[in-house]
């Protein structure tokens, strides 16, 4: 029961950025649907307001034409001057169309009400034009003191005046849409500025939050590296300890060979004493040799396996070489002599060097391939007790397979009935 509330902590912190970083791109989503909106809500309260400007101003321009032909008919009863006439001609060309767009427009809009207005404006404008054709036509026919009698019944200043107040009415109406499209408009850029507000807010969080995300990744992986390199350290430190401890074994293994070895056919103790004590000595240089501790750049392949091998060199057990002279560069100092040594080590412990009547015989030779010259060495025991191949490989062997591929080369072991054949292969490089 106590492990549930922690496995929901867990999942919860391991969800925690991806949840949250999935709700901030749907408020950002969200937000930038908003923008469109109140954008599309702010051009069509534009346009409304621009489309109510258009119809006060076709208002102004009806009521301005009516009072243009109204004065230039009188002017021209009162002067009989045919110039006052221009106005009054143009209105009758010009008044019915306008009335009639206007009328369109309301139509558009759908606004009933103002197309019954305007339907109305245009049969007083209709009657209007009409009685002031008839004064101007009686003037024409020398008829002046009647058409002035006509004007004076005040028929057709009450046409105009009826068409004034019906514009009048018609422009508080439009002034208040104008008004509230106005408000909309103001409201609109309040919500499309509150909404970029938060939408740039929104995206500082997400930046923010990236951010946080890449710097706890990057501490993350800064962590998997110096565990990684701690955990590569300890099993650098597990194989050392491992490789110190074979090798203290194999030391004191091959000291007892050794003294065992010299103590062959020997019945004088210092001699058997300085023997035993070369033979440490010269243990001493073949390790030197083989850890590429000596100051030479390049060494001749058989001095390299001479001094290797020079401590377990006996007139008993010979150890020969066979082979041109190769010089090998430093590189491939350290992982041949140890493949020597522990081959060496293997032999004293088991092998043919365990015996008084057995022997080994190193020969190599250098060939030619597409990748370069390769060298193939071979390590021939004879004489010595039956091998038997063990399936299991041990840490001597994972050495000498390792340095063999440090070498960029391969190892293969034969036993024989006469004894254990090593074959090794790798490429010569440049000194």
């Amino acid at each position: 029961m106590d492990s549930f509330p922690g496995a929901i902590s867990a999942w919860w912190h391991r969800h925690l950025p991806k949840m949250t970083l999935a709700t901030l791109s749907l408020l950002i989503i969200a937000m930038v649907f908003v923008f469109l909106q109140a954008t599309a809500k702010e051009r069509e309260a534009r346009a409304e307001a621009t489309a109510v400007i258009d119809i006060l101003a076709d208002l102004r321009d009806v009521v301005r034409t009516g009072v243009d032909a109204e004065t230039g008919s009188r002017g021209y009863i009162l002067t009989e001057d045919p110039t006052f006439l221009e106005p009054y001609d143009r209105a009758r060309s010009i008044w019915l169309t306008d009335i009639d767009r206007l009328e369109s427009k309301f139509d558009l809009l759908g606004e009933d009400e103002n197309v019954l207005a305007a339907q109305r404006i245009r049969d007083l404008a209709k009657k209007k034009l009409d009685f002031m054709g008839k004064v101007v036509a009686l003037t024409r026919q020398g008829q002046r003191d009647v058409a002035i009698a006509e004007i004076k019944t005040k028929y057709g200043k009450l046409l105009l005046d009826n068409i004034r107040e019906i514009v009048r009415d018609l422009e508080i109406r439009e002034r208040q849409k104008l008004a509230q499209s106005v408000d909309r408009v103001d409201t609109t850029e309040y919500g499309i500025t509150a909404t970029l507000i938060g939408l740039m807010l929104l995206i500082i969080g997400l930046a923010y939050f990236s951010f946080r995300q890449e710097r706890r990744a990057s501490r993350v992986a800064l962590l998997d590296q110096e565990a990684l390199l701690l955990r590569q350290g300890k099993e650098q430190a597990d194989l050392v300890a491992r490789e110190l401890n074979h090798r203290v074994k194999n030391l004191f293994a091959v000291i007892l060979s050794l003294i065992t070895l010299s103590a062959r056919g020997e019945n004088d103790v210092p001699s058997t004493v300085k023997k035993i004590r070369d033979r440490i000595h010269a243990l001493s240089l073949a390790h030197s040799v083989s850890q590429g501790t000596s100051d030479i750049n390049s060494v001749d392949i058989r001095e390299l396996l001479s001094a290797t091998l020079a401590p377990y060199q006996d007139t008993q057990n010979p150890i020969s070489y066979d082979g041109p002279q190769i010089n090998l560069p430093t590189a491939a100092m350290t992982p041949l002599g140890l493949i020597m040594h522990e081959l060496a080590t293997n032999a004293l412990k088991y092998g043919a060097l365990s015996v008084p009547e057995g022997s080994i015989t190193i020969r190599w030779e250098a060939g030619k391939s597409a990748d370069g010259t390769q060298i193939a060495l071979y390590w021939v025991e004879q004489g010595g007790p039956c091998p038997q191949a063990d399936g299991a490989q041990g840490f001597g062997s994972s050495m000498i397979a390792a340095s063999a591929q440090q070498l960029g080369g391969h190892v293969e072991h034969h036993w024989h009935a006469q004894g254990l054949e090593v074959n090794l292969r790798f490429p010569l490089a440049s000194p």
